[in-house]
């Protein structure tokens, strides 16, 4: 075919820009795919910090928590510079507003948005990892406690099913919380009592924030708000809104603290750490809530005893302030993100949505002012400062770690707690469980007195002096191992016995308590808690008149208490307790008729 020289221009320029277009979609192709090839980087990247992050935090517990908390809070703000803050709907409390603005500073919540995780940040997301692990195999299990069943099975039936399953796993957290964080003996601990909402200034030891509820839960014990502060950590996790309850004072003010709240069946039920009780409506034998307990006088009347008076009534508790437990960060920008972008095993509850729970609150208490509560933040800024304290060798770290090294060292001891805490009791083709290692954990006196000159001894106990360690430091070594392995015979026999409990071996708890921890001065630390878990341990194995025995044998005489009774935090909980254990026995009567029982009716009948 011929073409003219005008048709050959034409093909030509048709074929040349043919070319250029292919050559420019081909360019235009390779800087898309570069784009998206640096954003799928930069994603994975970003991924990558998280998971990271979150394996590490995974890893973490109380004995290594200093090495890795550094690495965790690296790789979670190496994710946060790049992460997309309109992935979650935020928007700032204003309840952030009442508390000091200097303190939040201190621990990087002055401004809700944010963009650098803290070191006490980390802290607060390790403690939330440990109790969803917690939380999640104390729900699994049954109730553990025959005294309060039917009270509990009462208030269950009048509701929905999904309430009546929140109001059960809140009662099993709440009584795993009693049984296993014991109560100290300080002074503001004793029923009769009034304790002051904490505020600044930090003191030493203050009442409220001297431990986190992570610290608490590992060492076992801590005073009445550090231990309802566990459960509230608890039954967060597990999608169940609690609060504080104070009484006494003006909007803002700090007032007295009174009990807990949980709210279940659009109604707030009472709680109160100090007993270790729910509180019950005499009349109904249910739970009482806050509405109750201001318009039936009898309900807080019925909680004081001859030895102990309540020292709350229902003309008292008119002037309600509703109390959010939360550390700050939970209400800001980067715990919101952080909560949408966990996946699988990582999912836990980080965030906080203040407005919404204080609107839920509130439609319950209307005349109740709700409040974001000091104290977590103090919490934070007290365990801020005692890790630069116990950075220097003083007397406070001296004293510290007397109390604390047997939990803080790796031993057996701490090892089992941990194993306990994440619910694995028995060996597993992976692991040894918490059972047997507490039982490692017992070395004999003979074996502990030979460590100090046997190298087979302190071999079979893995002791070996290194090239660079001189005798007398070897010695020193030595002795603290004795020290450590001394103590923890006394503390892993409690421990064991309250690990049979929760696996329902009632009989194996008593043998524990009765063997090797009551009958022990040496584990006199343990008595009183010892008392109260074999009452416990009784009441479930139906032998009800040694368990009124135990509930009531650790009062001792002593200077300046009344004759007869003990100063044990734990006795007015363990007598009211002991009431309600005789309706159980004998429901139309209520009372035996020992001398103590009489005094208890007597008063009773004032009603």
């Amino acid at each position: 075919m011929h073409f003219s020289f005008r048709q050959r221009y034409w093909v030509w320029l048709g074929l040349l820009l043919s070319q250029c277009l292919a050559v420019g979609c081909q360019r235009r192709t390779r800087d898309e795919t570069e784009q998206i090839t640096k954003r799928l980087n930069q994603k994975s990247l970003q991924t990558d910090s998280l998971r990271q992050g979150m394996r590490y935090l995974a890893q973490t517990t109380p004995l290594n928590r200093a090495n890795l908390s550094s690495e965790v809070r690296i790789l979670l703000n190496a994710w946060l510079k790049t992460s997309n803050a309109t992935k979650t709907t935020y928007a700032a409390s204003n309840l952030l507003s009442a508390l000091d603005p200097k303190a939040l500073k201190l621990v990087g919540c002055d401004s809700a948005a944010a963009t650098q995780f803290c070191p006490t940040d980390v802290d607060y997301l390790f403690e939330c990892m440990l109790m969803k692990r917690l939380s999640d195999w104390i729900v699994r299990g049954p109730v553990h406690d025959r005294v309060f069943q039917s009270s509990l099975s009462a208030k269950m039936s009048s509701l929905e099913a999904a309430e009546a399953s929140k109001l059960e796993q809140a009662y099993k957290l709440f009584d795993w919380t009693i049984r296993n964080i014991i109560l100290s003996g300080h002074e503001s601990s004793q029923m009769q009592v009034k304790s002051s909402d904490p505020r600044l200034p930090l003191v030493e030891n203050g009442v409220g924030y001297a431990y986190l509820p992570w610290e608490s839960t590992f060492f076992c014990g801590g005073d009445f708000i550090v231990r309802g502060r566990v459960f509230s950590a608890l039954a967060r996790q597990q999608g169940i809104d609690s609060c504080w309850l104070s009484v006494g004072a003006q909007a803002g003010q700090p007032g007295e603290l009174w009990a807990m709240g949980v709210l279940v069946g659009n109604r707030i039920l009472l709680l109160d750490p100090k007993l270790g009780l729910p509180i019950l409506d005499p009349d109904k034998d249910a739970w009482a809530t806050v509405q109750d307990a201001t318009t039936n006088a009898r309900i807080l009347r019925r909680l004081s005893l001859p030895q102990y008076a309540y020292p709350f009534d229902s003309s008292s508790i008119r002037n309600v302030q509703i109390l959010i437990d939360a550390v700050p960060f939970a209400a800001s920008q980067r715990a919101a993100l952080l909560q949408t972008s966990l996946l699988g095993e990582e999912r836990m509850t980080v965030a906080v949505d203040l407005q919404s729970l204080a609107d839920r609150l509130g439609k319950e208490a209307p005349n109740a002012v709700v409040s974001l509560w000091h104290v977590p933040l103090l919490a934070q800024l007290y365990a801020e400062d005692k890790r630069e304290k116990l950075s220097q060798i003083t007397e406070f770290t001296m004293r510290y770690m007397a109390e604390h090294a047997i939990w803080l060292l790796d031993n057996p001891v701490s090892t089992g707690r941990i194993l306990h805490l994440g619910g694995q009791f028995e060996n597993s083709l992976e692991q040894t469980g918490a059972l047997k290692t507490y039982i490692n954990a017992r070395v004999d006196d003979e074996s502990l007195r030979r460590l100090a000159y046997n190298p087979d001894v302190q071999k079979a106990m893995g002791l070996f002096r290194s090239d660079q360690e001189t005798k007398e430091q070897f010695d020193a070594r030595v002795r603290q191992v004795q020290f450590l392995f001394g103590r923890s015979k006394f503390d892993v026999a409690f421990l064991l016995a309250q690990l049979h409990y929760d696996r329902g071996d009632y009989e194996s708890t008593v043998y524990w308590l009765k063997e090797r921890v009551l009958s022990d001065r040496r584990a006199v630390q343990w008595h009183a808690a010892g008392w109260y878990l074999l009452g416990r341990a009784l009441t479930q194995l139906g032998k009800y008149d040694e368990a009124q025995e135990a509930l009531t044998l650790p009062a001792t005489e002593q200077a300046g208490s009344q004759p007869g009774y003990a100063v044990n935090p734990q006795d007015a909980g363990n007598r009211l307790r002991l009431r309600y254990l005789r309706k159980l026995i004998a429901p139309e009567q209520s009372e035996s008729p020992s001398k103590e029982s009489l005094d208890s009716a007597a008063h009773e009948e004032s009603d």
